[in-house]
């Protein structure tokens, strides 16, 4: 590797000079922001006078298989694609005769110097080829025929925005002569790699750009191609990688997340997928021949994701279920939905099996949001129930009942809220003040519910002028007229239903009913008489609107939502009772439970007390960071579990000269314990998983007096 200051201009001009930004590369995507930033340290230089600018390093290594001077650019296509299209810009001002210049020979200079290489092939005349779709805006440029330009693309708009200043520079008294002075006085760090000497993915990792920082589906795109001969990266990038882009509508990130949670049975952190991807290949992908075969598979899964967010399968109930969890933003699900979709794919399920788990997760999450259950436990179910259902003997012949019964035996925070619990909370449940999207998925599955005649609730909702909005039948004021009408009990009346399911419908005509007296809502010419809407016809034959009708309609209203949204009945039973994984990061309470084994960063222990797991994760806890755990010793909050001597609490451990545990403590401590120092180390909960046994009444507590027969090692 050799590395030194340039100046830019000298860094691209060369007769047989030509730079290519390699396909796995991220898209240009400096916007207007950056460019403007730029644009005005150039003009910076001339009104300070300055000598010399710095604008960052540019990482090129020389391909050796070209007979040109061709240059791939690892790192800083930012800037030399846009000083190529402020140079560009200039050029296309002067052919134009847009702007004036001392120096006759300018337009030719800045053509032949930097733009053209004008004895090369045809091809390659163009000395900066940017990827893909950049390179089809950019060439247009060249043409200079504004008609023909893509107007999509950020080369286009960051070309145009050059385009408008630089033409703008004479009312401040900025010559273009001193314009292209300026930039010449920009400097780089020209950082130029040897071919089989450096690792450009370890640099290319380790460089503190001062350019847009990488997404990490930028990282893992790099780390899949940048390594590979340009031809094996043309096809990599072409075969798999720009389809897969198309496929998950640019959202690659989340499409590696998600994959490596279906993969791996856990979810990364978004900070975290490259690393995690790139330990996922390193692992189980490290020959070419492997890696080919993991991308035909992200090929594949790719478009079961375009069908998450486009809903295009051939079946309309699949696709009616897709919408429907996509409007509730259940995101993360699509690990378990990627499960879904591979057995579809291989017939392990059909299309009606698909539909019908596909309603059931809706019904699931449904259930759960109207039941406010914690939605913290919904990562680790939605990660580990394709490899649950996949666990069970001859799991493809019974797929669908083995999930119904795997997502409908789950308790505490991993409940399905059954007939019972959902029509307990529609009695009293807010629905008016659900969270947006929520709201408008209830009284669309209310309303449209075995209707052949659909009404397009949602479009009509969100156009809101001249659109539907939520009525409330016992208005939001009550006014004399419906104080008399719902008597002396008024005020407990409002106040206990007014939100609820029972007296909330929809309508066109909100600010016409307003609090009319309920007879009038009903009878007006635009009342609930002549609405289309299922969710009023059954308010038509009503004389009157008391706690009687809301409680009546609140009971119709919650009969169907169990039919919506209903719980999975399923025979299936399995074989034996399976041990339960509870993830540190789900709300759960350990009390009475026996623990069999749990997981730490990957690394599975077996226990059979919660003493075991309590002295065996703090030992990890010191081999992890031995100075952070000794420093707690001294904090007061941790003091009541850590001492420095036997003689801090009245049972302990010792776990090494250091430090000794306070191991009289139930599970629901000790859990408490490992869930602050989580926090203290910056380590994900979910990174810690424990396995139970299946219990009847036990206790969690080991005799203080067997500590003695007791040796950890």
């Amino acid at each position: 590797m050799k590395a030194g200051e340039e100046f830019l201009l000298r860094y691209l001009e060369g007769h047989d000079k030509r730079f290519v930004i390699p396909v796995y590369q991220r898209n240009y995507d400096w916007k207007r922001e950056q460019c403007e930033q730029l644009f005005n340290d150039v003009v910076g230089i001339i009104k300070q006078s300055q000598k010399s600018y710095f604008i960052g390093s540019i990482v090129s290594i020389h391909n050796d298989n070209s007979v040109d001077r061709e240059y791939v650019v690892i790192d800083g296509q930012q800037r030399i694609t846009t000083i190529t299209l402020m140079l560009l810009a200039i050029h296309n001002l002067l052919e134009t005769e847009e702007l004036e210049t001392s120096n006759p020979s300018l337009k030719d200079q800045i053509k032949e110097q930097y733009l053209l290489n004008k004895y090369s092939e045809k091809n390659k005349r163009i000395r900066l080829k940017p990827i893909k779709d950049d390179n089809k805006a950019f060439l247009k440029l060249f043409q200079n025929q504004t008609d023909e330009f893509i107007k999509d693309s950020n080369i286009t708009l960051n070309y145009e925005y050059f385009v408008e200043n630089i033409k703008g520079l004479k009312e401040h008294g900025i010559t273009v002569d001193a314009l292209y002075e300026a930039i010449k006085k920009l400097t780089i760090v020209d950082i130029k790699l040897k071919r089989g000497e450096d690792n450009p993915q370890l640099i290319f990792e380790s460089l503190n750009s001062t350019g847009k920082k990488l997404e990490e589906a930028d990282l893992v795109r790099n780390f899949i191609l940048m390594d590979k001969k340009p031809e094996t990266q043309e096809k990599f990038y072409e075969k798999f990688w720009h389809p897969i882009e198309k496929n998950t509508h640019y959202k690659v990130g989340d499409f590696i997340r998600d994959y490596l949670t279906y993969a791996r049975f856990k979810t990364p952190r978004k900070d975290r997928v490259y690393v995690e991807f790139k330990k996922y290949v390193q692992e189980d992908f490290n020959t070419p021949e492997a890696l080919e075969k993991l991308l035909e598979e992200l090929l594949k899964f790719s478009q079961f994701y375009r069908s998450f967010l486009s809903f295009d399968t051939d079946d309309v109930d699949v696709n009616g279920a897709l919408k429907r969890i996509d409007r509730l933003q259940v995101t993360v699900s699509y690990p378990f939905l990627l499960d879904i979709f591979y057995a579809w794919s291989e017939e392990i399920i059909d299309s009606k099996g698909t539909a019908q788990i596909l309603q059931i997760i809706e019904s699931f999450v449904f259930r759960r949001i109207i039941c406010n259950v914690p939605t913290n436990a919904l990562n680790k179910i939605f990660a580990t129930l394709g490899r649950n259902i996949r666990k069970v003997e001859n799991f493809s012949e019974r797929y669908v009942d083995i999930f119904m019964y795997l997502v409908s035996a789950g308790s505490s925070s991993n409940r399905f809220p059954d007939d019972e619990e959902l029509t307990n909370e529609l009695t009293k449940r807010d629905v008016y003040n659900l969270k947006g999207k929520n709201r408008i998925h209830l009284f669309e599955r209310l309303e449209n519910h075995n209707n052949r005649e659909k009404v397009d609730v949602e479009t009509l909702i969100e156009a809101k002028k001249e659109g539907l909005t939520f009525e409330h039948i016992m208005p939001q004021t009550l006014n004399t007229a419906w104080k008399k009408d719902l008597g002396e009990n008024h005020i407990q009346i409002h106040e206990k239903y007014l939100n609820t399911i029972g007296n909330m419908s929809l309508t066109a005509y909100n600010s016409a009913l307003s609090n009319k007296p309920f007879l009038e809502k009903v009878n007006k010419d635009n009342g609930f008489k002549n609405s289309r809407l299922w969710l009023n016809q059954n308010l038509v034959h009503l004389e009157k609107w008391t706690e009687e009708e809301i409680n009546h309609r609140r009971k119709l209203l919650t009969k169907r939502s169990i039919a919506i949204w209903n719980f999975p009945e399923t025979v299936y039973t399995p074989p034996q009772k399976e041990d339960t994984e509870i993830g540190l990061d789900e709300d759960f309470s350990f009390t009475g439970t026996k623990p069999k084994s749990f997981s730490f960063l990957d690394q599975y222990y077996p226990v059979s007390t919660w003493r075991e797991v309590y002295q065996k994760s703090l030992r990890l806890f010191y081999e992890l960071d031995p100075i952070s755990l000794t420093s707690l010793i001294d904090e007061s909050i941790h003091r009541r579990y850590l001492g420095r001597t036997k003689n801090t609490h009245n049972h302990s451990w010792k776990m090494n000269d250091s430090i000794y545990l306070n191991i009289n403590l139930s599970a629901h401590s000790i859990i408490s314990i490992i869930k602050e120092l989580f926090i203290e180390f910056d380590l994900d909960e979910s990174e810690f998983v424990i396995r139970i046994h299946d219990y009847d009444e036990q206790d969690d507590q080991e005799p203080i007096e067997a500590l003695t027969l007791k040796a950890l090692g």
